[in-house]
């Protein structure tokens, strides 16, 4: 898996599953509320607490990506974003929920800077404008598939299943971006 549309294809999706995942509290809190008989303050802070740890990364893990590059920088970040995801399909209360949305916030805070990153070090600078914003847009799009669709797949597998269908995506994502 190489090449610059590879290289897109993997950050973009990673990109995509960062906003799936900072929207997916508004979709699934009826499915949290009930599940975890939460109410609606606390569906809130769970939703906080993702960009809290979001905002409070993106400063340490600019240079990260500086450093050792956006790629080596993904497969660092997107463990504890899987870890996260796991840590959620498995929570038996407020507590392991709130640590799993750190651990997304923390492992996602750097899909954006990462795929633009990548994609200029894979693409001619000429090119650079129309990919960086064909990379924003579909991932960014990630947000409306946190909507109806998200919601949907709640229905029949309930959050601890949610959750594991975006382990898997995102375990997909780190073996592209591998």
């Amino acid at each position: 898996f190489a090449g610059p549309a590879a290289v897109f294809a993997a950050h973009t999706a990673a990109y995509f599953l960062s906003c799936v995942l900072r929207s997916a509290n508004s979709s699934l809190d009826a499915t949290l509320a009930s599940t975890f008989s939460l109410g609606a303050a606390a569906v809130g802070l769970l939703s906080s607490l993702f960009f809290l740890a979001f905002a409070a990364t993106q400063l340490p893990f600019g240079p990260l990506i500086a450093r050792v590059g956006p790629r080596r920088a993904q497969l660092t970040a997107l463990p504890i974003a899987i870890v996260g995801l796991l840590v959620s399909a498995w929570a038996s209360g407020f507590a392991l929920l709130a640590v799993g949305r750190v651990l997304l916030g923390v492992g996602f805070s750097i899909s954006l800077m990462a795929a633009l990153c990548a994609n200029r070090a894979a693409f001619p600078v000429t090119s650079l404008a129309g990919v960086n914003g064909a990379a924003v847009g579909i991932g960014s799009s990630g947000a409306a598939f946190a909507g109806a669709p998200l919601a949907a797949l709640a229905g029949p597998l309930g959050w601890t299943g949610v959750q594991l269908v975006l382990a898997a995506a995102c375990a997909a994502v780190l073996w592209m971006i591998h």
